[in-house]
């Protein structure tokens, strides 16, 4: 994330940042990233796994075979390091 790349993002939001579960912590950089753009931002602890375990409700427009595929982590996705 860049100052290019974020452009089009409202700056008056807060955005959320989630991984996939906890053995994760792309949340954790990409959540530094934003504030370090002078984004408003949080992590949601435990991600969005942790997030359906409690109750809550997700909505998504991708099927579960997208999704799963989104949230499939290639090589250079660094998302465990």
């Amino acid at each position: 994330m860049n100052e290019e790349n974020t452009r089009h993002l409202d700056r008056s939001k807060i955005y959320v940042t989630y991984c996939d579960g906890l053995g994760c912590n792309a949340s954790t950089k990409g959540a530094f990233k934003l504030s370090e753009l002078n984004f408003k931002v949080k992590e949601l602890i435990g991600g969005i796994e942790s997030w359906k375990l409690e109750g809550n409700e997700t909505e998504s427009d991708l099927t579960k075979a997208e999704y799963q595929e989104s949230m499939a982590c290639g090589p250079t996705c660094n998302c465990h390091n």
